[in-house]
């Protein structure tokens, strides 16, 4: 309970300064749409690259593994692909959601935002 109140004071104190806080945020928003982070599936056959803003900026395919994996490109390896497509994406969207979150937190000084238990939309 103290951990909250704490939270809630340093939240109250981050946001009495709003022409501070819209120029950390638009530090913070420019910082995630340049980062770009990757995730992978089936052994690196699928790569999927997403900015720090949820944007997927490519998919890659191993040419060699995925003829592999297609076998004859029938319907059931066409969606094997699609699966580790989607695994790759979903991947790569977890990364740049925990890249998100911990700039966030650095810009609202430090702030824990998941200590004010449930409080905020999303958490």
């Amino acid at each position: 309970m103290f951990e909250q109140m704490k939270a809630m004071r340093e939240l109250m104190a981050l946001l009495g300064n709003p022409a501070a806080l819209k120029e950390r945020m638009e530090t913070v928003q420019a910082e995630l749409e340049s980062t770009v982070v990757e995730g992978t599936a089936g052994a690196g056959a699928v790569t999927v690259k997403a900015t720090g803003s949820m944007q997927i900026v490519s998919i890659e395919l191993d040419r060699a593994m995925i003829a592999t994996i297609a076998g004859s490109g029938g319907e059931a390896d066409a969606g094997m692909v699609s699966e580790l497509v989607v695994a790759a994406t979903n991947a790569a969207l977890r990364a740049a959601r925990e890249v998100a979150q911990a700039k966030l937190g650095e810009a609202a000084g430090g702030l824990d935002l998941g200590s004010l238990g449930g409080m905020l939309p999303g958490s």
